[in-house]
Formats: C-alpha cells, sequence, structure tokens
C-alpha cells in the first residue's frame, strides 16, 4: 500500500510519542532503597558544598517577622571502615570547625580545645547543629548511622523533575510531624544533589537539661563541661524557654547543595588526622 502524507505523519507521531508513552516514573520507596543501596556500594566519598538557611520568628502577636539568614561552606571526605573529615566555615568567624576520624580515633575540633567522642554516632550527632547538617546528611547515609534520613523516610512522594546545575534530579518529599524534607537526587548517579528542610513551630526546650545532654550541648560548642557552665547553659536555655512561650509563628528552612562529588578515590589515614601547623594544602 502506497503511503500518503497523512500516514506518514501519523506514523512519525506515534514513534515520537511511543517513548514518553513507555517512559515510568520510578516508584520514590524503591529510589531511595536504591539511593541507599548506591552510597553503601562506594569504598570512598568526598564534596563541597554550602548552606543556606533562613529563620523567621515572631516573638509577639502584630509584630512584624525577624528574619536571619546564614550561609555557609563545608568540605566532606568518607572512607570506609570509620573514616572521614567534613570541616565547615560560616564565614563570620562565628561557627567554624572540624570533626575528624583517622578509624580509631574521633576529635571535634571546635574553640580553643578538641573534643573526643567516643563514637561515630555521637561524633556526628555533636557535629550536626554547628555544622549547619552538613555531619548528618551525607555521612549518615554513607555509614548508614541512626540518624540516616533516607532509611527514615515514611511515605516518600515524587513530587517532579528539577536540575541542579545541570545534573537532572528526580524530587523526592516526605513529611512527619513538624519537618519537610525533600531531596534531588541525581537520575545519573543515584547520589543527594541538595536537600531542603522546613521546620515550624516551636523549637525551644520543653524541659530542663540533664548532666548529660549539657555536657553534650557544651562539648560540641567547644567548652568544658564543668559545674559552672552547665548552670549557666541551664538559666540560658531557661530564659529561652520563657521567651518561647510569648513568641510567634517561628520557621526555619535550611537549603543543603552538594558539589564536585567524587566516588571511590584512593584514601588513607593520612588523610583524615590533624595537620600539622604550617602544612600547606595540596
Amino acid at each position: 500500500m502506497k503511503s500518503t502524507p497523512r500516514t506518514s505523519i501519523l506514523i512519525l507521531l506515534l514513534a515520537s510519542a511511543s517513548p514518553m508513552a513507555t517512559a515510568q516514573a520510578p516508584d520514590p520507596t524503591q529510589l531511595l532503597r536504591e539511593v541507599q543501596a548506591k552510597y553503601l556500594s562506594l569504598q570512598s566519598y568526598s564534596d563541597v558544598g554550602e548552606v543556606r538557611s533562613t529563620t523567621t520568628m515572631s516573638s509577639s502577636p502584630g509584630e512584624a517577622a525577624k528574619k536571619h539568614e546564614m550561609r555557609s561552606t563545608f568540605t566532606i571526605k568518607l572512607n570506609r571502615p570509620q573514616m572521614y573529615r567534613i570541616e565547615w566555615d560560616d564565614n563570620s568567624g562565628f561557627s567554624k570547625g572540624s570533626l575528624l576520624s583517622d578509624g580509631e580515633s574521633r576529635s571535634i575540633n571546635i574553640g580553643d580545645e578538641p573534643t573526643h567522642p567516643q563514637d561515630t554516632e555521637t561524633a556526628m550527632a555533636m557535629a550536626t547543629g554547628v555544622s549547619g547538617g552538613a555531619a548528618n546528611t551525607i555521612p549518615s547515609v554513607f555509614f548508614d548511622l541512626e540518624a540516616n534520613g533516607i532509611k527514615a523516610a515514611e511515605n516518600p512522594v515524587l513530587s517532579g523533575e528539577e536540575a541542579i546545575e545541570g545534573d537532572d534530579c528526580y524530587v523526592v518529599k516526605m513529611h512527619r510531624e513538624h519537618l519537610d524534607q525533600t531531596f534531588w537526587i541525581s537520575k545519573a548517579s543515584k547520589l543527594i544533589r541538595q536537600e531542603r528542610m522546613d521546620m515550624s513551630g516551636n523549637f525551644g526546650p520543653t524541659e530542663e537539661l540533664t548532666d548529660a545532654d549539657a555536657k553534650k550541648v557544651l562539648e560540641s560548642m567547644g567548652r568544658k563541661a564543668t559545674d559552672e557552665a552547665i548552670q549557666q547553659l541551664r538559666k540560658q536555655m531557661a530564659q529561652m524557654q520563657e521567651m518561647m512561650k510569648t513568641a510567634g509563628p517561628q520557621s526555619h528552612s535550611s537549603i543543603e547543595t552538594h558539589r564536585e562529588i567524587k566516588t571511590n578515590d584512593p584514601m588513607s589515614a593520612v588523610d583524615f588526622r590533624e595537620k600539622p601547623a604550617g602544612t600547606v594544602p595540596k
């Protein structure tokens, strides 16, 4: 049968539509499993990036909301079984430090004296807040720690696709209690390119700190946990709690972006130790 122009056009339309018709969006739960499996398959991982955060608070009804914005940069280097080097700097002198482990000993370097956490879970937890979250997002997935946000995801939803700096990504969202979390996952590598966290509600303390919790807080700030320091911290927390009783709506959002990602580069314990003073970075 002789093909007519009309028939040819219909065939072309069908051919061009076929890939779109057969392409299926991934199941978000399965996608997160693949992401976890990808990180667990890696021997090493490194990247650089930044965290941009905004906190909004209104102290009384009718008062204009006050915004506090912050930007910090970080570098991450991870290697199995338990080696990590995470460094951060908010470029203002307020928060700058590092978390190091050569597989045998760990240290958090903030302030004048280093702190030596007893294990990796404690080390990451102590560094999470002061690092703007950089010490948690990727390290907790790579080492599959308790704070692993990928495994903790409940009822994730695929909300579309978006490119992060030219890298096509799936966008996966999840919600639990007062937290909304979004991951941008690279289609090509199955690695996290970006994470956003949105929190709302009362962020203030609801009960008095125990001695153990107060010690962790002080150590994460690079301070000695003396009796005097613990009492001063409790006083500050009580004042904050009182202020929160009259506070209006509060919200906090942060966007953590990862760049220059490298995987399975050779690394050794030396890469994860404190460099002697005067050493020129390579």
